[in-house]
């Protein structure tokens, strides 16, 4: 009830260079400093608590669904064999999708989470409009 939107993109700057986590969050109302308050929430839950297996499986779920959304026409098959054969090196990664997915578990989102999403490696940029 603090935002309108949430959003996180994970690739940027892209695949072959060492990514950026990207929290893109439009208010509604609520001061920049409370949004910044509940992201470092969430991440400090990240952190100290495993996913619960249900929130792990819906996104699973859903990152299956776009994958195979972004492979259902012949461009974005080709698209993605170019992706994974230029990142991966081996465009056979596109079988393998699915299964470097679901053997993500819980313990690795966490591990993760306590290497990489710490305060020293913020950036803030806030939009004002004027």
């Amino acid at each position: 009830r603090v935002a309108r939107t949430v959003r996180c993109d994970s690739g940027s700057p892209g695949s072959r260079l060492d990514n950026l986590l990207v929290v893109d969050v439009e208010p509604m109302g609520a001061k920049t400093e409370r949004v910044l308050e509940l992201i470092e929430e969430e991440i400090r839950r990240l952190q100290t608590e495993l996913v619960m297996p249900d929130e792990l499986a819906k996104s699973r779920t859903q990152i299956e669904a776009e994958f195979l959304w972004g492979i259902a026409t012949n461009e974005g098959l080709a698209q993605q064999l170019a992706y994974f054969q230029t990142v991966a090196g081996d465009w056979r990664y596109l079988v393998r999708h699915s299964a470097m997915i679901h053997g993500i578990g819980a313990e690795d989102l966490q591990r993760v989470a306590r290497r990489y999403l710490l305060s020293t490696n913020r950036t803030v940029a806030e939009l004002v409009k004027r």
